[in-house]
């Protein structure tokens, strides 16, 4: 009997670079993007109740010299947020992982929290990821983005949403993006 062990979404990407030779391939714009807003404007809507009353509760928080101080979010006030949140902080020009909800753990590389997004992300996903986080923090505005077809195990393909908010530490001066991820997945004909 075949061996079996769990694979996250980047160490399936990795796999399937690594048995077809793409390590060294030239960048591909990503055509999977489905949707995106880059940047989301004032008490705009997605319509997923979920990432609207996350936007809410940002917009609502912003003052006008800029981003919610990150002191504003109370993990306790926001349950239903918590299992689908990672949490960057930027660092020297790279972004940290500091928190990841347990509904993402299953999707990302075993144990990402206290890594650098460049350490855990594969080279040919790095450069869109990092371009929105950047972006957030640039814009002091959320953004949104709805990607399918990201990678598939056996009749199902597997797709994600995913809001960006920047937020700043006015007493440290850090700079975060808190995003909102939810996973989907969709029948796949065979």
């Amino acid at each position: 009997m075949g061996q079996f062990y769990k694979m996250g979404l980047f160490d399936l990407l990795r796999f399937r670079r690594s048995k077809t030779g793409e390590e060294n391939a030239a960048p591909v714009p990503d055509r999977r993007v489905i949707h995106e807003r880059l940047p989301m404007t004032a008490y705009e809507t997605i319509g997923i109740p979920q990432f609207d009353d996350a936007l809410q509760f940002w917009f609502d928080n912003t003052g006008p010299d800029g981003p919610p101080d990150w002191s504003c979010f109370r993990p306790e006030k926001h349950p239903t947020l918590l299992p689908h949140i990672i949490l960057y902080e930027k660092i020297d020009g790279r972004f940290f992982t500091r928190i990841v909800g347990d509904a993402m753990q299953p999707y990302l590389p075993d144990k990402p929290m206290g890594k650098f997004l460049d350490e855990i992300t594969p080279r040919d996903r790095l450069a869109d990821v990092v371009m929105r986080l950047d972006r957030a923090l640039t814009d002091g505005l959320p953004n949104y983005v709805e990607k399918e077809g990201l990678w598939q195990e056996k009749t199902h393909s597997f797709g994600y949403n995913a809001l960006s908010m920047p937020f700043l530490s006015k007493s440290t001066g850090a700079e975060r993006v808190l995003c909102i991820v939810q996973v989907r997945s969709s029948s796949v004909d065979t």
